[in-house]
């Protein structure tokens, strides 16, 4: 089922310690007689859509966002201007759900995957078309907080908009 990746393994690991499937002790991992619950951890390796679709649409919108920033450029006061409502008390609880489910933790004013080999995932189950249009909100965020023209051309790049890009990096040269 993880058909060699890393990345699944170590989550389909993680899901079997977090169930209480996987157990170390005395110097020995142990897996739990119960085929039918490590049978399901198996298919939620299908992907992180069972997860993610448990999420708020503002915790997906912002995870989605936290995914993107993988550099962690953006800080809290940042994240309500690249959410659709644009609302501080709305991202706050987007964010406390994140970080309840731990798909989030806080780095001092800023917000990081709890786990950053999901980073690969979730963006893999963003079309496109929703990529770019986050990539955009990160650009023009970066540029609005006066942040090196650097960040906003990475981010103008990924966007699939190479004439912003470049405008960034002319006001940077």
């Amino acid at each position: 089922h993880c058909r060699g990746n890393p990345q699944l393994i170590m989550e389909f690991l993680r899901t079997l310690i977090e169930q209480d499937l996987l157990r170390y002790a005395g110097g020995e991992w142990s897996i739990a007689n119960a085929p039918a619950a490590v049978e399901a951890a198996i298919e939620s390796l299908q992907g992180l859509a069972p997860r993610t679709r448990r999420l708020s649409p503002d915790a997906l919108e912002l995870l989605e966002v936290v995914a993107l920033d993988a550099y962690q450029i953006m800080d809290l006061t940042s994240y309500p201007r690249l959410l659709v409502h644009g609302q501080s008390s709305r991202m706050h609880r987007a964010l406390s759900e994140l970080v309840d489910a731990s798909w989030v933790e806080l780095q001092e004013e800023h917000v990081r995957l709890a786990r950053e080999a999901l980073r690969h995932s979730l963006i893999e189950n963003m079309s496109l078309q929703r990529q770019r249009e986050l990539y955009g909100r990160l650009a023009e965020r970066a540029f609005a907080l006066g942040l090196p023209a650097i960040y906003e051309a990475h981010y103008f790049l990924n966007a699939e908009q190479p004439s912003a890009a470049v405008e960034a990096m002319e006001r940077f040269s």
